[in-house]
């Protein structure tokens, strides 16, 4: 791999998913025609996860095992933090890219783009318990201050590739936000003054029918209390 290819560091926390997080690393490892780092970050699994991924990776990834459970948003700051990469990709331990090409992909929408675009999507499947894959294509909007205001689902949180300095800028997550930390992130990149993209090609499948425990649970009123205060 050229050496003046920019490195992408890939970011993956996982909890207790022994069973799915290796599926994930292998679609970043799989990855065609880019240079990369893996940073997977255990959120204190009870499981064996962290041994399984010690020996199966050894020196192919950067394995960081936290001693408490802290949730998805400071894991993934952790991450963040052990990373080197000019761009930064994120992917849930329980989805994987099914395109070999997809941060190639990416790259080159940035490489023709100016300093101002800070964040690049895809398009993406959902995979249910029964089988059916969903397919989700969003359509760039025309302002994306507004869509991204009303709402969120244009940029699915194992899609995106995001310029480092837009993370920088935009404060990386929001630790007091228990849920939907991935969509403010980009909200707040775009709001910062970055511009986005959506690559109009599948490249991920989400897993939302494997019917195991959520990383972050919801915790009734006092998680409805926090979300609102970091809102």
């Amino acid at each position: 791999m050229n050496e003046n290819h920019p490195l992408v560091s890939t970011i993956i926390c996982t909890r207790n998913r022994r069973q799915l997080v290796v599926r994930a690393i292998d679609s970043v490892l799989d990855q065609e025609s880019v240079r990369t780092e893996v940073i997977v970050v255990d959120d204190c699994s009870e499981d064996d996860t962290y041994e399984l991924l010690k020996e199966r990776y050894q020196q192919r990834v950067t394995l960081i095992r936290l001693d408490t459970n802290r949730r998805v948003a400071y894991a993934t700051n952790r991450g963040f933090a052990e990373s080197s990469g000019e761009y930064i990709a994120l992917l849930g331990d329980d989805d994987y890219w099914s395109d070999s090409e997809k941060l190639r992909k990416q790259l080159t929408v940035f490489s023709s783009a100016g300093s101002e675009l800070g964040i690049v999507g895809t398009w993406w499947s959902e995979k249910h318990h029964s089988g059916e894959i969903v397919v989700r294509e969003p359509e760039e909007p025309v302002n994306w201050e507004e869509r991204l205001l009303e709402s969120g689902g244009i940029i699915c949180g194992s899609t995106p590739l995001i310029r480092r300095n837009a993370w920088v800028d935009a404060g990386g997550l929001d630790e007091r936000m228990p849920r939907g930390t991935d969509s403010d992130l980009f909200r707040r990149i775009i709001l910062t003054g970055y511009k986005g993209k959506i690559i109009r090609q599948h490249t991920t499948i989400v897993d939302v029918g494997h019917g195991l425990a959520r990383m972050t649970t919801n915790r009734g009123l006092q998680e409805a209390r926090r979300t609102a205060y970091a809102h």
